[in-house]
């Protein structure tokens, strides 16, 4: 019976932790953005993100926008606003 609810608070655990957004962060927290500044040639531009992702082997992140362009650049060039 143990196992039984231990399995259930498991799977329940598990949902919770998947909850929406638009950027999964190691395996229990999500970021969702909803706009970035990006630095492009020393202007700033301001897109609407539809996705992220950052490389664990370095410090660029990729940003696509709702239009579908997408942006690949070092994190000291963005600025992700929820």
């Amino acid at each position: 019976m143990k196992k039984i609810i231990l399995a259930i608070l498991l799977i329940l655990g598990l949902a919770l932790l998947s909850a929406c957004g638009n950027r999964q962060v190691g395996i229990d927290t999500n970021q969702t953005f909803t706009k970035a500044y990006i630095n492009i040639g020393g202007e700033w531009k301001t897109v609407t993100v539809k996705a992220w992702r950052d490389f664990q082997d370095g410090d660029e992140v990729q940003i696509t926008t709702k239009e579908g362009v997408v942006y690949l650049t070092h994190y000291m060039n963005v600025v992700l606003v929820n």
